[in-house]
């Protein structure tokens, strides 16, 4: 990740960005999150509506989207730090003004918007030399990678659910819109790829196949 990593400041900022990616979080959940709702061990997070601010009030459990070790090694590396400073599990993920200096008794380090969030995005896309986008935006991209790292239909389904989607056409309808280049590339790989045999076709689509449709189709093959 092109950004600077001297000051804790700057070691918060890039954990941010990470932990975008890593969990599809939306910027009002990331502010609210407390530390308590990190799991290293498992590799998830747990938004509790009562405490972080999620959308409808939803409670959930966010498993780390597969986006890279490198990427899921600097959250780790931020959650450590922070627990040589923070006072309580309560503390917020992602402090206002990281310090190793404790606070004031009463005194809140939670951010009361998500401005600073854009901010700090935008200046990490100037450092990496691309174009700017919202914190949301990164929520459109986990959803195109669905099709691109999913081999089943369970895959799928659980990376969509990932999103706090109930339902896989949340996730097609709103987010998983492909753009012409990446359309034009889909096609042109189906028209050339080989004809697969009868039992590779087979095969395909058992794997595909919920997993209701796949105990249906052994129960039907162990038929004598």
């Amino acid at each position: 990740m092109a950004l600077p990593k001297d000051t804790v400041q700057q070691r918060r900022d890039r954990a941010i960005v990470a932990f975008l990616f890593l969990t599809g979080v939306r910027d009002a959940a990331l502010i609210s999150m407390r530390l308590k709702h990190i799991d290293l061990e498992n590799r998830l997070i747990f938004q509790n509506a009562k405490e972080v601010r999620t959308k409808f009030s939803k409670t959930m459990t966010t498993f780390w989207f597969p986006v890279g070790e490198d990427i899921g090694q600097i959250f780790i590396d931020w959650i450590n730090e922070r627990g040589t400073t923070a006072s309580s599990e309560n503390e917020p993920v992602f402090p206002r003004s990281p310090s190793a200096i404790p606070v004031k008794s009463g005194e809140s380090q939670f951010w009361q918007t998500a401005a600073s969030v854009r901010h700090i995005l935008k200046q990490a896309t100037a450092k990496a030399g691309q174009t700017y986008f919202v914190p949301h935006a990164i929520r459109s991209t986990l959803a195109l990678m669905i099709d691109q790292i999913a081999a089943t239909f369970e895959e799928r389904k659980a990376l969509s659910q990932n999103l706090g989607h109930e339902h896989m056409r949340t996730t097609e309808e709103h987010y998983g819109q492909l753009d012409d280049n990446r359309r034009q590339e889909l096609i042109e790989a189906m028209r050339i790829r080989p004809k697969l045999s009868e039992q590779e076709g087979f095969a395909e689509l058992y794997q595909n196949a919920p997993a209701e449709r796949r105990a249906l189709a052994r129960q039907i093959l162990e038929m004598r």
